[in-house]
């Protein structure tokens, strides 16, 4: 199929480089703190970059067989070098049906959510308009930024392949995700607006089954235990100042559709203060307002047997602390299993 170039968005220009990209590229791909997780040999030289442009300047084809390097441009100053903020690595197998993509934006660019804007820009022109049933990318474990880029777009993180990249001399693991034309066509049509309704269901034998499929996103694994582990500390309930918790335990469900799970260490004789043990939103309807609208729903039953609502998080960079500070949760200067607790007072 012929390749559509420009590839155009609301902010963003996607291009072949051209050479009077070089020189901007050089200088932020030398950047520390663009560098950092990427394995080109540093420092990078002219001669690096020189080898990334293609000799026809406007291909009409898709390029099997090796990386292609296109251009990220901000739209209103697509012609000028000092318009490139980045630039994607494609690659296209022979047969044309596997794809994989990297990318890098210089440092005054990252933040404003330009990557995930091209990225998602080129997934959907691999599919879309060339057919690939699959695209592959690869993060560094500790580069969470670049991960986040890759969930908001739909990829879904498959394994971790350990010591398996050299980078400047050093054997390291490399982060594996993946995104079929499928998943994509799906991730698009996701809701992606407010709910409408929240409700909290009760789980039957009926119902277990969906609510345990329920996942966050990789990045987050690390700060919501899955549903199944929730399930084993409900049966399985353990005791604080010699007495056995209560668990409550409810389905989510925004607009009739099942969105995450619930469960509290319900108010009882012995802990007259009920602890927000589990929230998970489902990956796919995060960002809809359905964790504020829960604690709401929590708010409501608990206000008339209780003075305040416990829980804790853990305290990371992408934690949900700010979520539970915008909602009212003040720390109470203890740590409960190396997490800051936190009351909401009702």
């Amino acid at each position: 199929m012929t390749v559509s170039y420009p590839i155009r968005t609301e902010r963003l220009v996607i291009r072949p480089l051209a050479q009077a990209d070089l020189s901007t590229l050089r200088e932020y791909r030398n950047d520390a703190d663009v560098s950092r997780y990427q394995e080109w040999p540093l420092p990078v030289t002219a001669d690096d970059v020189a080898m990334l442009v293609e000799p026809d300047p406007q291909p009409t084809e898709p390029v099997r067989g090796h990386w292609v390097q296109l251009a990220i441009t901000l739209a209103d100053d697509e012609r000028s070098p000092a318009g490139l903020i980045g630039d994607l690595g494609l690659y296209l197998d022979a047969s044309g049906s596997l794809a994989r993509v990297g990318y890098t934006l210089a440092r005054s660019a990252q933040g404003h959510g330009y990557a995930t804007e091209a990225v998602a820009a080129i997934v959907d022109h691999l599919i879309d308009v060339l057919g690939v049933v699959r695209v592959d990318a690869s993060t560094d474990p500790h580069n969470r930024p670049s991960m986040r880029v890759l969930e908001r777009v739909g990829f879904v993180h498959e394994h971790t392949a350990t010591d398996s990249v050299v980078v400047r001399g050093e054997l390291l693991d490399d982060e594996r995700w993946a995104l079929s034309a499928d998943d994509r066509r799906s991730w698009r049509s996701r809701p992606t607006g407010p709910a409408e309704s929240v409700d909290l269901v009760q789980i039957t034998p009926h119902t277990q089954r969906d609510v345990a499929r329920l996942r966050t996103h990789h990045t987050q694994e690390t700060m919501v235990a899955p549903v199944s582990r929730s399930f084993g500390d409900a049966l399985f309930p353990e005791s604080i100042d010699g007495h056995p918790v209560l668990p409550w335990l409810r389905a989510v469900h925004a607009d009739g559709d099942l969105a995450g799970f619930v469960m509290v260490a319900d108010v009882t004789e012995h802990h007259p203060e009920p602890y927000l043990w589990r929230l998970l939103i489902d990956r796919r309807h995060q960002g809809r307002g359905i964790g504020r609208a829960v604690i709401a729903e929590l708010v409501d039953r608990y206000r008339p047997m209780a003075a305040a609502l416990l829980t804790s998080y853990v305290d990371e960079p992408g934690g949900p602390g700010p979520f539970y500070a915008g909602l009212g949760f003040v720390p109470t200067g203890e740590i409960v299993d190396e997490e800051v607790e936190t009351r909401l007072r009702l």
